[in-house]
């Protein structure tokens, strides 16, 4: 099962079990203890739900490319506080091209803050066996790349309101990272993009 099925079927039996110490939205009539019983059903669920969600983000984390990156380094990269990292498997459409990618999202810790999302395509995850690379536009951005094996072409998107995603075709993945940071600081932006990248195609998952 997939981390991010994972995170699913846990969030629906986490809601179960709370819904259930609750009564399921009866009025509850406990053997005994009255209200003391009742909260004490409802602390036991809560402790449940931390413990499972505690499960869960320790399972993605360590699911690739989330894996990739401890927390320091995440956080390091994108110049500020981050939520834990979210692992998810995507179909990917554009236009008339379809593929599928495997994906990590690093959430802002705090209102106004930065975020990180990164997509990873391999061979595997095109229908042809061979990465594939899709544009739809930016600029051609290839500065701190060039040494990255099997690099093909980069390109940089940034639209404005804080947002630039950086899309890199290699050999060996179509990687694409997106940043959302709380200013219009396109530079670092991209420098959070670049070291993402580099970071992904770096990695000893290759």
């Amino acid at each position: 099962m997939s981390t991010s099925a994972s995170r699913a079927r846990t969030l629906g039996l986490l809601a179960f079990v709370l819904v259930s110490a609750c009564g399921g939205g009866e009025e509850p009539e406990p053997a005994g203890g009255g209200m003391e019983a009742i909260d004490a059903q409802i602390e036991e669920a809560e402790a449940i739900i931390d413990r499972e969600l505690a499960r869960v983000e320790r399972e993605e984390a360590s699911t690739f490319p989330c894996s990739a990156f401890t927390q320091a380094e995440m956080e390091a990269l994108a110049g500020d506080s981050l939520a834990a990292p979210m692992y998810a498997f995507l179909h990917k459409t554009e236009n008339e091209s379809a593929w599928r990618a495997e994906s990590c999202d690093w959430l802002e810790a705090k209102e106004g803050g930065t975020s990180v999302s990164l997509w990873v395509s391999r061979p595997e995850h095109f229908d042809s066996g061979q990465v594939e690379c899709y544009w739809l536009g930016g600029e051609l951005r290839t500065e701190g790349l060039e040494s990255l094996p099997g690099v093909r072409e980069a390109r940089w998107d940034f639209p404005g309101f804080g947002r630039g995603t950086l899309r890199v075709c290699a050999d060996r993945a179509l990687v694409e990272v997106l940043v959302d940071r709380g200013d219009e600081d396109e530079g670092a932006a991209f420098e959070t993009a670049r070291g993402v990248v580099e970071k992904t195609l770096g990695s000893g998952r290759w």
